[in-house]
């Protein structure tokens, strides 16, 4: 009797180190596969907040994102000099769980985004990996 205690102890231990740890969970292929716009209004310090093109964004002057598709090709929404925005073309790849390694065709530029946190209703990546941050 004491034997099944112990191990069902043991794995319920087990189980909350797991689930308390801090580890982050992997990127979910159907909740990224969308285009994801810049919702600067909800950064932290270290974390820039994207959400789903759907999402009812208060007004801006312009916003940046970028779209993941799933046959691995990445289109990055940059701010143009009118506000608007310019399209770059590129690829993208997964190199870890949680990060994305993309690659713009026109200027050759490599950049990883790593992700901290996501939904289908937002993708948190971690500023330091995004460009021109």
């Amino acid at each position: 009797m004491y034997s099944n205690m112990r191990k069902t102890f043991i794995c319920l231990s087990a189980l909350f180190i797991l689930l308390t740890c801090g580890c982050r969970p992997g990127i979910s292929q159907d909740e990224i596969y969308q285009t994801w716009i810049h919702s600067f209004e909800e950064d932290t310090p270290d974390i820039m907040m994207f959400r789903p093109s759907t999402y009812p964004f208060p007004p801006a002057r312009g916003r940046e994102g970028f779209t993941v598709a799933s046959d691995g090709s990445f289109v990055w929404h940059a701010i143009a000099p009118t506000d608007g925005t310019t399209n770059r073309k590129g690829t993208w790849r997964r190199t870890e769980p949680t990060k994305l390694e993309v690659k713009l065709n026109e200027s050759g530029q490599t950049f990883t985004l790593d992700i901290q946190a996501h939904d289908a209703q937002r993708l948190q990546i971690f500023r330091n990996s995004f460009p021109n941050n």
